[in-house]
């Protein structure tokens, strides 16, 4: 990597901490440094609890904990165990501790116009727009792309999620789902905590029974094309031209739609 780039990102953060005010003691004049301030703005109106707000800034456990004590000294915040499971930390802010929200709000906005301020209606636009697409790369090149177990809890979040907005999506446009009884033997597991939202999703599908029929006709396709999975056959079988199919497997379904003469658009998921 060309040292004049790493020579250019190292100006841009000093010029940036320095502008912002991040090196100050008293950030934004309140009595306490941009870290404390930064937590208030994280944990906000609605609260979050102390898992997600490390997550979200990249903090230690133990430099969290400091924080949230010092926080917690000033009348700022509450800490309490969450509701069904006393390992989870709720963090909630105060009656005092809104009003300092409020505060900082103000006081940020009015250092963003001071920041705009001295410059011309063009300038402040292309300033604007540079700052958007550093937020963009930053966040890009912050992306990492891991295996998670299954059973994991930000797993099971990502899940729920999923299938929530798959549910709100279908829903909202009134698409019909198809699927074979096989499938749902492949994700079900009960329909209980985590499977929620899947149940919600299976509750508007047409479930197709795997049957002698299919059974049979899914045997011919998968001797036709020398695949070997029954479920994925099944499925192909039960496509319409037009239909769109959901899969973690685009590769065999595109083989077994192609053979079976179907077109379909493959949504890998």
């Amino acid at each position: 990597m060309p040292d004049a780039a790493i020579q250019q990102v190292r100006r841009f953060n000093r010029l940036v901490t320095r502008r912002v005010g991040a090196l100050d003691q008293s950030y934004l004049s309140r009595g306490r440094p941009l870290g404390e301030a930064r937590l208030l703005f994280e944990i906000g109106l609605a609260g979050a609890d102390a898992r997600s707000l490390r997550a979200a800034l990249d903090l230690d456990s133990g430099y969290l904990s400091r924080l949230l004590r010092a926080l917690s000294a000033e009348g700022l915040v509450e800490v309490v165990r969450g509701k069904g499971d006393a390992r989870v930390r709720r963090v909630a802010l105060t009656a005092t501790g809104r009003a300092e929200l409020a505060a900082y709000e103000r006081l940020s906005d009015e250092l963003a116009r001071s920041i705009l301020a001295p410059l011309t209606s063009p300038e402040r636009e292309r300033l604007v727009a540079a700052m958007a697409e550093v937020e963009r790369l930053l966040r890009a090149g912050a992306l990492v792309v891991a295996r998670e177990p299954a059973d994991s809890a930000d797993a099971v979040w990502c899940l729920e999620r999923y299938f929530a907005e798959l549910a709100r999506r279908f829903e909202q446009d009134r698409i019909p789902l198809v699927t074979s009884a096989g499938v749902v033997a492949q994700v079900w597991r009960g329909g209980m905590g985590a499977q929620a939202q899947l149940a919600r999703l299976l509750s508007g599908v047409d479930i197709s029974p795997l049957d002698d029929g299919l059974g049979r006709r899914a045997g011919v396709l998968i001797g036709r094309t020398g695949t070997s999975d029954a479920i994925d056959a099944a499925l192909i079988c039960l496509a319409y031209d037009g239909d769109v199919v959901l899969t973690s497997d685009p590769d065999d379904l595109r083989l077994l739609a192609d053979s079976e003469g179907t077109h379909v658009d493959l949504v890998p998921v």
